[in-house]
């Protein structure tokens, strides 16, 4: 305590300075934030000895006369005042509030502060260099790094080694504190927008919002989001090894009605980022990782997009790529969709849309999972949707004459309805297709005539044999009682049929 009540008389005693004109204020204003600092410091017996030593120093050079009137020591002086000054603001405003524990923090940050400190006084304690000691600035520099490190460093939790935020141990109370005495960290969009780990998903809304509120020159989402980057890497975020694919789902789905509630994620969103179609592409074949509530919030929100093209030159649905990249769950799930968001007609003509693409979903599930096991998959789905069921002739006369359909569609509504026929023939409607693809289907002939022949056709007293020409190949297509089935065919191994490549003469039944 004697050391404390000697810096307490030199600190009065230099305060009676105050009204002499030739004390320096910086100088006084620097001794006295250095007095008050050792009077708070009383616990650490060396720092309290250096800070009475310097303090003493000042105010020998303030007052001695050999000093004071010598521009280089007093140069010096000013620029070690200036240089303490600025590491007590660096101290008071990014040390102290982490140094004392009094706010909650990320462990992994306190646990770096707690090494920090320790290296110093293991540095103290073998009276190392200077430079290799600890000062403000040194301890605020390397918070920041590491902070840096924590939200731009590609950490993925599959490693074993995974050492990055972590929403089951940190919350977002702790990182917003130490966010808001670094606020420079959130300068440039951080890579935790990449949701490379579900440990940190949750931490995206927050993070936002902070760079909407301390950086006052971005004023548009792509700059607070890093737009529309996390949008995309959200809905692409596939599971990982280690991952529960449940609380995956939830924990974006609910990340992204935060980010909807913020204003940071609209409806033009799902459209503009095509984010339907990157989560097809992404979800993948595992019947485990689909996820269901992401899922059901887009299509919930914007429906439209089920029915929506993408906008590469493919011009693939999003029904496509559920085909194509996903479970055979996922494709029923947005088959269904389709179906309960527009069941009178577009619900199953997104089955056999071709688009620019030459294959529909229907061929590539097919392809993938077996024709049999997709017929009981779109069955049961339409069993399950028949509350609302569609017109099956309307559906047969439009998707006759959409070229975007594909004729498979012809075939299952007719297999699937036969009876519609006789509802066609009252009506005596002629359909014609002249040239509907040209790099596909030279001439497509269906006429419906007369009810005689509609009766043959309900019967099943006929083949159905539709034949369609193209440049590369012949497909013949059959239906009859005991073998309902398409048969496609090289055009060289197919007899008895006569054909020309490329001609317009109809074929029909």
């Amino acid at each position: 305590m004697d050391d404390i009540d000697d810096i307490i008389s030199i600190n009065s005693s230099y305060s009676s300075h105050d009204d002499d004109g030739d004390n320096d204020p910086v100088l006084l204003s620097v001794a006295r934030r250095i007095a008050r600092i050792m009077t708070d410091s009383s616990n650490n017996n060396n720092n309290t000895t250096s800070m009475k030593k310097l303090f003493t120093i000042l105010l020998e050079c303030n007052d001695d006369i050999k000093y004071k009137h010598n521009i280089l020591i007093q140069n010096k002086i000013n620029s070690i005042a200036k240089d303490l000054e600025e590491e007590m603001d660096m101290f008071i405003k990014h040390c102290k509030p982490i140094i004392d524990q009094n706010i909650p923090i990320p462990v992994l940050v306190r646990e770096k502060s707690n090494e920090l400190l320790l290296e110093d006084a293991v540095a103290v304690e073998e009276e190392e260099e200077d430079e290799e000691k600890i000062t403000p600035s040194k301890f605020s520099r390397k918070i920041k790094h590491f902070l840096l490190d924590l939200l731009n460093h590609q950490l993925y939790d599959d490693w074993d080694d995974y050492r990055g935020l972590d929403c089951d141990r940190d919350t977002e109370h702790e990182l917003e504190n130490v966010l808001r005495i670094y606020p420079d960290v959130l300068k440039y969009s951080p890579e935790i927008f990449g949701c490379h780990s579900i440990k940190y998903a949750t931490f995206i809304p927050m993070v936002a919002q902070l760079r909407m509120e301390f950086s006052k020159n971005l004023d548009r989402r792509v700059e607070y989001l890093g737009f529309p980057r996390a949008l995309i890497s959200l809905v692409s975020r596939r599971p990982g090894k280690q991952d529960d694919h449940q609380l995956l789902d939830h924990r974006i789905a609910t990340t992204m009605k935060r980010l909807k509630v913020m204003g940071l994620f609209k409806k033009g969103d799902i459209e503009n980022q095509q984010l339907l179609h990157f989560f097809a592409i992404c979800v993948g074949d595992d019947a485990n990782s689909f996820s269901s509530e992401v899922f059901q919030f887009l299509v919930t929100w914007d429906p439209v997009q089920l029915i929506t093209a993408n906008d590469d030159h493919t011009r693939q649905l999003p029904l496509h790529h559920a085909a194509y990249h996903c479970s055979l769950d996922y494709f029923q799930a947005v088959f269904e969709a389709g179906l309960r968001y527009f069941p009178r007609k577009m619900g199953i003509y997104i089955l056999f849309q071709k688009r620019r693409w030459r294959y529909t979903p229907f061929d590539r599930a097919c392809w993938r999972y077996g024709r049999e096991k997709v017929l009981k998959v779109i069955e049961s789905t339409l069993i399950k949707c028949s509350a609302n069921p569609y017109d099956t002739a309307e559906v047969l006369f439009i998707a006759a004459t959409n070229e975007d359909i594909s004729i498979d569609g012809i075939y299952f509504l007719l297999r699937r309805t036969p009876d519609v026929v006789q509802k066609l023939s009252r009506s005596n409607i002629a359909i014609y297709i002249e040239e509907r693809d040209v790099d596909i289907i030279d001439t497509i002939d269906i006429v419906i005539k007369e009810e005689k022949e509609f009766q043959e056709i309900l019967d099943l007293e006929k083949h159905i044999d539709i034949y369609i020409t193209s440049h590369d190949d012949y497909w013949y297509a059959q239906y009859d009682d005991d073998n309902r089935k398409r048969i496609r065919d090289d055009s060289n191994n197919i007899s008895g049929h006569d054909h020309d490549y490329g001609n317009k003469k109809s074929r029909r039944t």
